[in-house]
């Protein structure tokens, strides 16, 4: 069974878990970075997360990013000390290191040795 579908302009487009899956690996990535610039918690925006992330699914919408945010959250990979009802600031935690530099050796391996990144 294909796992994608074919957009009107004949393109491949993912289909929702991989999309999810692909977000929370952009937002992820990003914190990286930003932990590697000794910021200390970082607020999100869609279109830097993108940007930064060398994204090429369509606009990344504010929710799809809250909801990226939270699983990671769930996960243990990330932490917001911000309090409910405000924008949160994330910050990366080792064990979302950990799991960002095992998806790096995941790539580099053969794709019979890959698996999904990140579950919800």
């Amino acid at each position: 069974m294909e796992s994608r579908r074919l957009s009107m302009r004949g393109t491949r487009v993912p289909d929702a878990d991989q999309r999810r899956e692909g977000i929370c690996d952009a937002l992820l990535t990003w914190l990286y970075v930003e932990s590697q610039s000794h910021y200390s918690g970082s607020t999100p925006a869609p279109e830097i997360i993108a940007a930064q992330s060398d994204w090429q699914s369509g606009p990344i919408s504010p929710r799809e990013l809250l909801d990226a945010a939270w699983t990671l959250m769930r996960q243990g990979l990330v932490t917001s000390t911000t309090p409910p009802g405000q924008p949160p600031a994330l910050r990366i935690t080792p064990a979302g290191s950990q799991a960002l530099e095992a998806s790096r050796t995941r790539r580099a391996s053969p794709p019979t040795a890959r698996g999904k990144r990140w579950r919800s």
